[in-house]
């Protein structure tokens, strides 16, 4: 994504194109005319359409594709009326790394860098002491940090499937999958998992989901390990600490922290 370039609010890439037939008539009236080929030859098939769920009064509801967009514009409307504006891309010379892939603004990641230096030397010397709750862990490390709005929107979208299967799954909208009462379900589902693309902190380049391995389980940003996540060795040091670092936590989410 070029520099300072704002995409608009469903993105570049939620917007299918329109095919129009020559002389501007379109629709059902359109007639198609397919031109005989060569002799033994097969006529060019039509690409299939998308059709949308059956509504249980015979009713065609929106397709999946419809059904996402319509989530994601009350998302980006709520963000706009509460005075937020989508973020533009942060300039690589205001980056800088964190470890391994992961970047921040410059003040950002410097002070993550020390935060988890002094996180792993703190581990180190629990350890050491013989603390069981610090024995049990084995990694601390960063999944995620600055997002552009390209990767935002494909993790946007990958949980937001995972939460509409669960919605199918448990047949609460049978029959209205993509109804008005499922599209509430899922926006008021991802308002507290996933900001919508360009709205987040990860899209300024200050915000960082850490990672660690506690109790033989890998704790990365994973809705569903929200609960477990708060009783790790490093969500209790970084509830301690990270405030020193000029960190501080989602409610929402117990590996997610800003600089601020």
């Amino acid at each position: 994504m070029g520099i300072g370039r704002v995409p608009g609010p469903i993105g570049r890439h939620e917007v299918g194109a329109v095919a129009k037939t020559p002389g501007g008539v379109s629709g059902a009236s359109a007639r198609v005319v397919h031109k005989p080929g060569p002799a033994g030859g097969e006529r060019r098939k039509r690409a299939p359409v998308e059709r949308g769920r059956q509504s249980s009064t015979g009713k065609a509801q929106p397709t999946y594709e419809e059904f996402r967009q319509s989530v994601l514009r009350r998302q980006v409307a709520r963000a706009e009326a509460r005075g937020k504006q989508q973020l533009p891309a942060v300039p690589d010379s205001q980056l800088e790394t964190v470890e391994g892939k992961y970047r921040m603004r410059t003040a950002a990641a410097q002070s993550c860098r020390r935060l988890l230096a002094d996180a792993r030397a703190a581990l180190e010397a629990a350890q050491g002491k013989g603390d069981a709750h610090a024995k049990k862990t084995r990694s601390i490390g960063v999944c995620s940090a600055y997002r552009d709005y390209d990767y935002d929107m494909g993790q946007w979208k990958v949980t937001f499937k995972k939460h509409y299967d669960k919605m199918i799954a448990s047949g609460t909208f049978a029959g209205r999958e993509h109804g008005r009462e499922a599209a509430q379900h899922m926006y008021i589902t991802m308002l507290p998992l996933k900001a919508a693309p360009g709205f987040s902190n990860h899209s300024d380049g200050n915000a960082v989901d850490f990672q660690t391995s506690y109790g033989g389980v890998q704790y990365v940003a994973n809705s569903d390990q929200n609960a477990s996540w708060k009783k790790t060795w490093l969500h209790t040091w970084l509830r301690d600490n990270a405030a020193n670092y000029g960190f501080k936590p989602l409610a929402s989410e117990a590996w997610h922290w800003d600089y601020r």
